[in-house]
């Protein structure tokens, strides 16, 4: 048999709906039948007793005159009352006077009751009522009443009630049913939709609400828990995407040959390695399968102690930056490396670690330093070569052209036009190639002459290189004019060389106007950007790649005196201090010429 607690809630509710109107019509009906049957009762005391006095006060006059007979007869007139079984009546004495009984059968009377009195038997009523007329007491009579008819009404009655009980219980059930549809139903869409989560479906249901009370309080209550349950398995599903994402790099780092990796623990062991690490260290996966393979083992003992605050570092950050050391190859060789490490989260004794063969990149370093070595060498020879530039081949130079000189002065009479043309040829060669020779020499102390960087107004440099440049300035009337500049970190004598060079050659390549060159500064980041412009010829596009190399000269020496060497210094001068040279140009419009220097600089 099912018990109440396992029926269904629409059952339960049907249930609880009839079994309460239930007891409440039963007790309710059970009301009325008693206050019928009480009520009932009482009529028939009362009505009973109103025939008694009735025929009480009839047999008054028989009771006077001792008139037996007369009040027999009276009582024989009651036969037309159905009710009434047996009637007798009593003088003042309580002695029988007269009777009468329907069934025309000796009947046990009762004793007699003084006063009015009245009681229920099973199938009839006593009635005892005192016969008073005028105030005066004649006697007593007593009616015994049937109560057949009174219990017949009453059974009438209360089958009468039961039908209408079991009407209302009928009607009842359908109002419940329809009812409990109301209660019901949310709940059970309630248990519904719990059970499709249960099972893993339904995340994105949503339960209708039907009103505000307490169920629709639940259905708020539920739905809100489902927008929160969706949001967090959207989180969840985007956290196990990310985590899949991120286990799949990992996975492609891990199986890649682009850098070594394995799993490690604090004992010294190597769990699992990917085969660019057993290929850094020469072992195969047997050997690591085999336990044969642990880091400590690989480690040189001098990198002992350093590994062991590794570890330490490990605990407390979870992390340690990449830094180098070595490990054994199984050759017996020693492979060089950069190791950084991680620990797994929630765990400060094992974690991953990532190892890089940096044997090539030893190999360039150590080539890199034979280099500077070598060039250290070269560097040396020629600033030797530079000195025997300024004085053994300068020395020729100025014999050649001061014998020449002296040819002319002492045998110019006797020589003709040609030969003074080839001594003054041989002169001008001589004067070039002492120049060019100066020029080669500034070109190549630009890094090994250079002067420490100090801070430096610019407003000196520009001064000292227009006072360097002032016959030039004065000879073509050239106005050079600039904007207030920054005070900076430079080399003095060769930036005076850059300003010097760059406005030597505005002026000497300017047209027909009066030259006019501008200085300027301007800040940007973490550099001063100079600029000089001027108004002068202008530079075609086709030679742009040619300006700042040496020995180009994009004029011929009849044209333009000059090496071709002097924006080439300035190039080697401004990269010396860490900054970058350029230009811009237009034919006809001028040339801007910009360089960079460095706010911050090594001293």
């Amino acid at each position: 048999m099912t018990s109440f607690h396992d029926l269904t809630i629409r059952k339960k509710i049907i249930l609880i709906i009839l079994l309460t109107s239930t007891v409440i019509l039963i007790i309710g009906f059970g009301f009325v039948i008693s206050n019928e049957i009480i009520t009932s009762k009482k009529e028939l005391i009362y009505i009973s007793q109103v025939k008694a006095r009735f025929i009480g006060e009839n047999c008054v006059v028989y009771l006077s005159f001792q008139d037996r007979a007369g009040a027999g007869n009276i009582l024989k007139n009651v036969e037309s009352i159905p009710a009434l079984e047996t009637v007798a009546v009593y003088d003042e004495k309580n002695i029988l006077f007269a009777k009468y009984n329907r069934i025309n059968q000796e009947l046990f009377l009762p004793a007699v009751i003084s006063g009015s009195y009245s009681r229920f038997y099973k199938d009839h009523l006593d009635i005892f009522h005192p016969i008073v007329y005028n105030d005066q007491f004649y006697g007593t009579i007593y009616l015994r009443v049937s109560t057949i008819e009174l219990y017949h009404n009453i059974n009438k009655f209360v089958l009468m009630l039961l039908l209408l009980l079991i009407v209302l219980v009928i009607i009842l059930y359908l109002i419940a049913s329809r009812l409990e549809k109301i209660i019901s139903t949310p709940i059970l869409n309630l248990a519904k939709a719990t059970k499709m989560i249960s099972e893993g479906e339904g995340y994105l249901l949503k339960v209708q609400k039907k009103g505000n009370d307490e169920i629709g309080i639940l259905i708020d209550g539920f739905n809100n828990m489902m927008d929160q349950i969706q949001e967090k398995a959207q989180e969840r599903d985007k956290a196990l995407e990310s985590l899949r994402e991120s286990e799949n790099k990992f996975r492609a780092l891990f199986e890649s040959d682009l850098i070594g990796t394995h799993f490690w623990d604090a004992t010294g062991e190597i769990t699992e390695a990917n085969d660019e690490f057993l290929k850094i260290v020469g072992y195969t996966r047997e050997d690591l399968t085999s336990g044969v393979l642990r880091w400590r083992d690989l480690t040189p003992p001098e990198y002992t102690e350093s590994d062991n605050l590794k570890l330490k570092e490990l605990e407390e950050k979870a992390a340690v930056t990449p830094f180098e050391k070595e490990y054994f190859h199984k050759d017996g060789r020693r492979v060089p490396i950069i190791l950084g490490a991680a620990t797994f989260p929630g765990s400060t004794v094992s974690g991953v670690a990532f190892i890089l063969d940096i044997t090539e990149r030893k190999e360039a370093e150590r080539r890199i330093k034979l280099f500077n070595e070598e060039l250290q060498r070269s560097n040396k020879e020629l600033e030797q070569f530079a000195y025997v530039a300024s004085h053994d081949l300068q020395e020729p130079l100025r014999m050649i052209s001061s014998y020449t000189q002296l040819l002319e002065r002492r045998y110019g009479d006797r020589l003709d036009q040609d030969a003074k043309d080839f001594i003054g040829y041989a002169v001008d060669g001589a004067v070039r190639m002492q120049r060019l020779i100066n020029d080669l020499l500034s070109y190549s102390r630009v890094t090994t002459r250079g002067k420490p960087f100090e801070e430096i107004d610019s407003h000196i440099i520009l001064g000292l290189a227009i006072a360097n440049l002032q016959q030039a300035i004065s000879e073509a009337g050239a106005i050079v004019t600039n904007d207030d500049l920054p005070v900076i970190m430079a080399d003095e004598s060769q930036l005076v060389r850059v300003f010097q060079n760059i406005i030597d050659n505005a002026i000497k390549f300017h047209g027909n106007e009066t030259p006019r060159i501008h200085v300027s500064a301007k800040e940007d980041d973490n550099e001063w950007v100079f600029s000089i412009s001027d108004n002068g010829l202008g530079i075609d596009k086709q030679f742009h790649d040619r300006i700042f190399v040496i020995f180009q000269r994009l004029h011929g020496r009849d044209e333009y005196p000059g090496t071709g060497i002097g924006l080439a210094i300035c190039k080697r001068i401004i990269q010396r201090q860490e900054g970058k040279i350029w230009f811009e140009s237009e034919v006809g419009k001028g040339t801007t010429f910009y360089f960079t220097i460095p706010k911050t600089r090594r001293l």
